[in-house]
């Protein structure tokens, strides 16, 4: 785990003393990422399920207007204020702003519509299903743009989804609209890689920045999703729970960290360290919620709950075998383009 553009060559162009820095920084950001990641699924699978919080939307917008909030009061500090923020503003909104606009609406639709699957299918179900995203990306890539990948990964992948299919299969807590609101979530999440990308990593705007220019946005997208007059029976529920108080609130101040980790974690990782990270997350996940909610599986479900996290471990020795048998200075994904 390395910054990009540390120079030409990664890390290798770093002295001894900046690669441990870069390498300790890019630790704690990943352990604190996954550990965050950790407490906003269980804490909203909690509100949602055993607590009946009916607004999946609101938490959200809570951790949205949080996150404005405070990148704001970190832009005005770091640029000098009001004055020097407003003509930064201009300047890289006017270059890039389809761009801001899209990365707003698609980090909004992401965690909204996971948040709504929570409401409905358990989350070790959610992070099966969301398991098959690299295979749905590399159908992608060869469909529109003719890149393939070498058949063990692809191998693996197709394993993984199979196994996917199994856990969902007969699930006791399956959801139809549940498993829909995933795959949503999934689409969004792949448009929302690929913005961040393009922004951060091709345009320079830093994580920080990038979270005050979309939070606007993501605001508007989830303003529009929201059923009407949510904010007044918001009140009369947490009249009658104020655990729910705690945690609703708690997710909105976790909600600022976990964004900005987000953003940051696609800025320094490469594409071989971000697939273990999240293959790594989704196993844990899915073992935890398990045992910590006693979720139900029949016997066909177990058996495809361990081909999932076996074939995700199998999928993430095969990324760093294809890293480690290429050139070192490269840091994109090792794919090849078909003939």
């Amino acid at each position: 785990i390395g910054r990009r553009g540390a120079g030409e060559g990664g890390l290798s162009t770093l002295t001894t003393g900046q690669t441990v820095r870069h390498v300790l920084y890019g630790c704690v950001v990943v352990v604190l990422y996954i550990s965050l990641n950790f407490y906003l699924n269980f804490v909203n699978r909690y509100l949602l399920s055993d607590l009946g919080f009916p607004y999946p939307l609101l938490i959200i917008a809570m951790g949205t207007l949080f996150t404005f909030v405070a990148t704001s009061a970190c832009m005005l500090y770091t640029t000098g204020g009001v004055r020097a923020l407003g003509d930064r503003t201009f300047v890289v909104v006017r270059h890039n702003w389809g761009y801001l606009l899209g990365l707003g609406a698609s980090h909004a639709l992401t965690t909204g519509f996971e948040n709504m699957s929570l409401a409905r299918i358990s989350v070790d179900m959610t992070q099966m299903i969301k398991s098959t995203a690299p295979l749905w990306l590399l159908t992608t890539g060869f469909l529109l743009y003719g890149v393939t990948a070498p058949r063990r990964i692809v191998t693996a992948l197709v394993v993984q989804t199979v196994g996917a299919v199994l856990a969902v299969y007969d699930n006791p807590s399956y959801d139809t609209l549940g498993v829909v609101f995933v795959f949503l979530s999934l689409a969004t999440s792949v448009v929302q890689m690929q913005l961040s990308e393009e922004l951060m990593q091709k345009r320079g705007v830093p994580a920080m920045e990038l979270l005050f220019l979309t939070s606007l946005p993501a605001m508007i997208t989830l303003a529009l999703l929201m059923e009407d007059g949510e904010l007044q029976h918001l009140y009369k529920f947490f009249g009658e729970s104020q655990l729910a108080i705690v945690l609703f609130f708690s997710t909105g101040f976790a909600a600022v960290a976990y964004n900005f980790l987000t953003f940051e974690v696609i800025n320094i990782t490469s594409a071989v360290s971000m697939a273990i990270i999240g293959n790594f997350k989704m196993a844990l996940i899915i073992l935890l919620s398990i045992y910590i909610f006693h979720e139900q599986l029949e016997d066909i479900n177990v058996v495809g709950v361990v081909v999932v996290l076996m074939s995700s471990f199998v999928y993430m020795y095969f990324r760093i075998v294809v890293s480690s048998s290429t050139s070192p200075s490269s840091t994109r994904p090792r794919i090849r383009r078909s003939q």
